[in-house]
């Protein structure tokens, strides 16, 4: 089922956001309120994977195929299915790649060319990460970069770095496809006062294609670059992406 501009309407145009600024390249990202498209815009392979889903789920997934469909066609490409591969990795068309995150609010999906990288996206309807979660997701060294900024700036530094994280690893995947934890990556954030920040992810292991032909190895010490977005979507006020060049 075609889903092109008209199918949104003008009146539910409106409730699109372009996120500009996550990245500094030919990379779409763009919002959509959870709901807005549903089952009907999803073709056989995508509802396959989720024929026992929960509603909330089932929204979120809808949304974002609706969404990120509606880019193809916005952006001049084929519209195709995005189906969930054995390992509940969202496989993009040939061709194409890209990543997509969920808040309560929202589904963001960001879609860009291979011959352009992996890019990895997460969204945080959360403004803090509290402390009792910390030393599951950081290192050390990674919690002692905020030491003497104030609780609230740390607290959001930690929501940051570990959104990071998430972005890093999705994009890693595209390349990989392996599976990290998350000590694996050490995020070099010291601060987040302004409302875009970049900042670096370095791998602390070495990391090799387990599954994809053709795929790149990362070796530990290797950094990604990443960057944040603060309030710039209500309900959404973390927004983080990663991109790894091809």
């Amino acid at each position: 089922m075609a889903i092109d501009i008209s199918m949104v309407g003008e009146r539910g145009k409106q409730f699109l956001r372009p996120i500009r600024g996550l990245f500094d390249a030919d990379i779409e990202v763009w919002a959509a309120p959870i709901g807005m498209w549903g089952d009907e815009v999803l073709g056989p392979r995508e509802r396959m994977g989720i024929e026992r889903a929960v509603p909330r789920r089932r929204a979120e997934f809808a949304t974002a195929r609706g969404l990120a469909k509606w880019m193809m066609r916005r952006m001049g490409w084929p519209e195709q299915e995005i189906p969930v591969g054995p390992d509940r990795v969202p496989k993009w068309p040939e061709g194409l790649t890209g990543s997509i995150s969920h808040s309560k609010e929202w589904a963001l999906v960001a879609i860009t060319t291979e011959a352009n990288g992996r890019v990895g996206i997460d969204v945080e309807h959360r403004e803090q990460l509290e402390e009792p979660l910390w030393e599951m997701v950081f290192t050390d060294a990674e919690v002692a970069r905020w030491k003497g900024l104030s609780r609230e700036e740390q607290l959001r530094c930690a929501l940051i770095g570990f959104c990071a994280k998430e972005a890093v690893y999705k994009a890693q995947y595209g390349w990989t496809g392996s599976f990290l934890g998350f000590h694996a990556v050490e995020v070099e954030l010291s601060g987040c006062a302004d409302r875009v920040g970049d900042f670096s992810c370095t791998f602390r292991q070495d990391v090799r294609p387990s599954k994809f032909d053709g795929g790149r190895a990362f070796r530990a010490g290797e950094r990604v670059g990443v960057r944040y977005l603060l309030d710039w979507l209500r309900g959404a006020p973390v927004i983080v992406g990663a991109w790894i060049k091809g």
